[in-house]
């Protein structure tokens, strides 16, 4: 019997529906179509064969109206998570270039708080230079007018005049000249000590002064290779279509709300703490080998003199105050880009905004966090107060934020971003409260 009406699909003993795969699990099995003289007769399989040409034709229809809703759901899916994965990235390179670029910034500033030491150190040693120089030159135009003097009386051949009265006034004025002499000469041989000393003072001043100069042009090399990567990226998200720029928002969002969460749990978790070892009895001291209560030993035992620095204390006293306006300040400038080296009042890097919010609580401090950070007293993290400073990098030298409480700053981030509040993020070195 002649079944090329039928098409190519039923030539073996299974097919398949095109678009058919094994995810879907669809598909359907059809039978061989036999026929045989013997065993039917042609009306019969005529019927038969028009019966499953049509349960085959609803079964085609039924796929060909199934297989698009499946594998369109996969073809909309990938995409977006394609545009996710690379909002992430982005996202990630975007905040690692953020942070080289704001530690950048503050060793750049870094590098002009001691080029500006190294500058005052050497114009003072100069200024004192200057001044011994000319008392040197004071007191050597005096012994060469003395040398002159007795120089001419010895070669006018005329007699030394001595008062020879008396014993007792020769020899007063005999102790007078020696001791005159005697003064003189020590007077000048000080000076002549002072003069090298503060010359190698100056010397010393202007190696500072170049080494400083020196650094700031190297940082500010690596600071215009970090900037351009940065704004390479920036150019990048600039360039993408609104979805990825909603979904890398959603996904600065998401990292924000986690890290605030952490922040929050991990100052809950630090007073938990400190409240459990206050409430705990504390330890007897050990006796000293003597058999007393080891008084002397536990004071000598909390450093000073060369030891290490002391330990970060709950008990600095607040600058209640100082703190208020210090966050009001800041507050104040919430939403001001971020710029490098800036220290407002249209733009603010990190320790800039902090120099100039507790300015306005009245108390100075560098355009550098490093500095801020070893001239204030530390205060351990979990005993922050609002108005604290909070401190990232070896010795404070790479971020600074101003606390405002709950685990959350103000604080200027990096390039492309705005005076923000945000989380306490990460590992910070420490805190130091200024007054």
């Amino acid at each position: 019997m002649y079944l090329g009406h039928l098409g190519p699909e039923v030539a073996g003993s299974r097919a398949t529906i095109p678009g058919q795969d094994a995810e879907s699990g669809l598909g359907f099995t059809l039978f061989t179509l036999t026929t045989s003289a013997s065993s039917a007769s042609p009306d019969r399989t005529v019927r038969a064969l028009g019966a499953r040409h049509a349960r085959w034709v609803a079964a085609l229809a039924l796929v060909v109206a199934v297989v698009p809703l499946v594998s369109g759901g996969r073809a909309h899916a990938d995409p977006i998570d394609d545009k996710r994965a690379e909002a992430n990235a982005l996202q990630d390179e975007i905040d690692t270039n953020g942070a080289k670029l704001d530690a950048l910034s503050e060793q750049y500033n870094g590098a002009q708080y001691h080029l500006e030491q190294a500058q005052a150190a050497a114009a003072d040693a100069q200024q004192k230079l200057d001044a011994t120089t000319a008392e040197v030159a004071r007191l050597r135009d005096l012994v060469n007018q003395r040398g002159a003097a007795l120089y001419r009386g010895i070669g006018q051949g005329g007699p030394i005049q001595l008062d020879v009265s008396s014993a007792s006034k020769l020899i007063a004025s005999s102790k007078y000249s020696k001791a005159a002499a005697q003064h003189d000469t020590d007077l000048l041989a000080q000076l002549r000590r002072a003069e090298r000393e503060l010359a190698d003072q100056k010397a010393a001043a202007d190696q500072a002064q170049a080494d400083a100069q020196h650094e700031q042009e190297q940082i500010a090399q690596a600071q215009a290779g970090v900037e351009a990567a940065n704004a390479k990226q920036e150019d990048l998200l600039s360039q993408v279509n609104g979805e990825i720029a909603q979904l890398v928002a959603e996904e600065q969002a998401r990292r924000e709300a986690e890290a605030l969460a952490a922040a929050q749990q991990r100052y809950v978790d630090a007073a938990a703490a400190a409240a459990a070892a206050a409430a705990a009895p504390a330890p007897s001291p050990a006796p000293s080998p003597q058999g007393g209560t080891g008084t002397s030993s536990n004071r000598g035992s909390s450093g000073g003199g060369g030891g290490p620095a002391p330990a970060p204390s709950a008990n600095v006293p607040v600058n209640g105050g100082g703190a208020a306006a210090a966050i009001a300040y800041a507050r104040s400038q919430l939403g001001k880009p971020y710029c490098y080296a800036g220290s407002g009042p249209a733009c603010f890097d990190c320790s800039g905004l902090t120099m100039r919010a507790w300015g306005a609580a009245g108390v100075s401090m560098p355009h550098y966090s490093g500095a801020q950070y070893s001239m204030f007293p530390h205060v351990p993290l979990n005993a922050m107060q609002p108005g604290d400073l909070v401190f990232w990098g070896p010795g404070g030298s790479e971020h600074v934020g101003l606390y405002i409480g709950g685990g959350q700053m103000i604080a200027a981030p990096s390039t492309g971003d705005v005076v923000k509040i945000q989380a306490v993020w990460g590992s910070p070195v420490g805190a130091a409260r200024p007054r």
